[in-house]
């Protein structure tokens, strides 16, 4: 710990330290001038440094204090940068078409997801997302159980690209991650009136 400087928050982020990680996860975003990106946990802006030359925006969502520090600093001459000292779980997400590339808290992953693909379902374009393996191999178990995993394979495609090694984060988990594609599906606008209806009838039918 003390050899990285790195705090290992309560929502269990770890950073990642791979350029092949970084590369693979903007290009299967397909990140282009046009588009404005979330980097959920930012860090230290290990992934932030590489989006911001390739993304029309970014904004770089941070919790801690002292990172929020390190990112100010570095993108302090950065025009389409947005540090947002904020938790995800309580941000405001802007009701515009958004894209994610990010290496997400272990620890909130369930709600970025259900945050990304129910609550944005109308705005959420879709990206990467760096995550814990279990949480990623649950996504697509061939008996699907779960209400909102079903609701995103209705409206998104998803693809568990490969896994990710331990040593490619600082510190370094316990467990493996998985790079996490997601596109959204052509004609899948929906309304909150039925987008909840929706919901309501996947959970009397599958719980």
């Amino acid at each position: 710990m003390k050899r990285y400087n790195v705090p290992v928050r309560y929502t269990g982020q770890h950073f990642t330290i791979d350029k092949v990680l970084i590369a693979d996860a903007i290009k299967l975003a397909q990140i282009s001038q046009h588009d404005s990106v979330l980097d959920i946990g930012a860090g230290k802006g290990f992934l932030t440094v590489y989006l911001a030359p390739q993304a029309k925006t970014v904004i770089a969502i941070e919790n801690d204090p002292k990172l929020l520090g390190i990112l100010r600093q570095k993108f302090a001459k950065k025009r389409n940068v947005t540090i947002v000292a904020a938790d995800f779980r309580n941000y405001p997400i802007p009701q515009v078409p958004f894209k994610v590339v990010s290496n997400i808290p272990y620890g909130i992953t369930s709600l970025i997801l259900k945050r990304l693909m129910y609550d944005c379902t109308e705005y959420f374009s879709g990206g990467t997302l760096v995550m814990q393996y279990e949480a990623a191999r649950k996504l697509f178990s061939k008996t699907m159980f779960n209400p909102y995993t079903v609701f995103y394979h209705s409206f998104f495609d998803l693809e568990l690209v490969y896994t990710i090694p331990p040593e490619s984060f600082i510190p370094p988990p316990t467990v493996d991650s998985a790079l996490l594609r997601i596109t959204k599906k052509k004609q899948s606008e929906i309304g909150d009136v039925v987008k909840k209806a929706y919901l309501d009838f996947l959970f009397l039918s599958l719980l």
